[in-house]
């Protein structure tokens, strides 16, 4: 098998997420004391708490936890996530559907320019099962690894790639790789 580069990961997303989590253990704490004080009646509070931790505090630390964890790397042949240590998903370059270049704001207004390029890789998993990986510049500090291995498998299979506006991003992703 052919050697792997890990993209390097970028952490901010997973630090913001536990900073959320941490601001709202506040009123968190605050609700769960109201309720225990008697200035709001208990099930109430406890709806209330339930909906803060679930929402705000729960779901804020696992998104962290599996950010962290996730390592994504890259070869001639494959495209793999791994979670944790273990494989999670693998693409083969050979077998994907379609690739698809995209400039990405999923963080909205707060998204820097700078990491708006992306990649969706869709194709069938280590399982056989159709898997779209997006790759952005949101995750890791560097897709030029990435791009380069896309490189002879979109010249090769020019089909890949959809439509003209896609066919003009892509290329533009490759002669500026970041």
């Amino acid at each position: 098998m052919e050697p792997e580069t890990t993209l390097p990961p970028r952490h901010l997303l997973a630090w913001a997420s536990l900073g959320l989590a941490a601001f709202f253990s506040y009123p968190l704490v605050q609700v769960v004391r109201a309720g225990q004080r008697g200035e709001m009646p208990a099930l109430a509070a406890a709806g209330i708490a339930a909906l803060i931790a679930l929402l705000f505090v729960i779901g804020p630390l696992w998104a962290a936890q599996h950010l962290l964890r996730l390592r994504i790397a890259v070869s001639r042949e494959h495209l793999t996530t791994y979670l944790g240590g273990r494989l999670h998903h693998r693409l083969a370059l050979a077998e994907l559907t379609e690739v698809r270049p995209v400039v990405d704001g999923s963080v909205g207004a707060l998204t820097p320019e700078a990491w708006n390029p992306a990649v969706w890789l869709i194709g069938p998993d280590q399982h056989g099962r159709r898997r779209a990986l997006k790759i952005t510049l949101q995750r890791v500090t560097t897709m030029a690894p990435l791009l380069e291995a896309l490189r002879p498998v979109v010249a090769a299979r020019p089909d890949l790639v959809r439509d003209e506006p896609a066919r003009k991003l892509l290329a533009e992703y490759l002669s500026d790789p970041r």
